[in-house]
């Protein structure tokens, strides 16, 4: 596992009893102290998180491969969610979701503004966690910037970065009931070098 966050390889740490290899680094530059793997695995859209020289965050990861390795990336489509089409003419707020948490319950506020030029989403978020008493226990506010592809993009970079792609799925993240009624789709791409 690779991320910037110290409480999150900490999480990572105490979740898997220490039965992974964690490394405190940037995930947009694979990190020198990665030793070689078998496999590498962008998983929820964080490839996105890449907003520039996506070639060279593949090729990076890919020369720290094992003969045989693979990398395995796993994007929204976000032109495939309605919410986020909608965010396509102007910023848009979702309703606040409310959600139990072991000190009381969370409260999550989302506006999505997506800059069309840049192909970038931007989703503020802020959560605010409130104890059965109703004081106030966390109030933050994050900001995530992600590219947004779409599949001959992905295709491309993965040639720019001197890889070939295997296989492509597309999976299906939610549905509104019905196999027709799709909201949001996933692509996962086996990549190899």
């Amino acid at each position: 596992g690779v991320d910037h966050s110290g409480a999150m390889l900490a999480a990572a740490w105490e979740r898997c009893s220490g039965q992974v290899g964690l490394v405190h680094a940037d995930l947009r530059r694979a990190p020198d102290t990665l030793p070689p793997v078998r496999q590498v695995l962008f998983t929820s859209g964080v490839l996105q998180y890449a907003l520039e020289d996506q070639a060279g965050v593949l090729s990076g990861y890919a020369a720290r491969l094992t003969d045989g390795g693979r990398l395995l990336i796993d994007v929204k489509a976000f032109w495939d969610d309605p919410t986020y089409r909608t965010a396509l003419d102007m910023p848009i707020t979702i309703p606040q979701q409310i959600y139990p948490h072991p000190d009381g319950s969370v409260t999550v506020a989302t506006t999505i503004s997506i800059d069309r030029t840049r192909q970038v989403v931007t989703e503020r978020v802020r959560h605010t966690v409130i104890s059965p008493d109703r004081t106030l226990l966390e109030d933050a506010e994050y900001i995530h910037i992600m590219r947004s592809y779409n599949l001959p993009e992905l295709l491309l970079i993965a040639e720019l970065a001197g890889l070939r792609v295997v296989e492509v799925r597309t999976r299906y993240s939610e549905s509104a009931g019905s196999p027709e009624a799709v909201v949001g789709a996933r692509y996962i791409l086996d990549i190899r070098p």
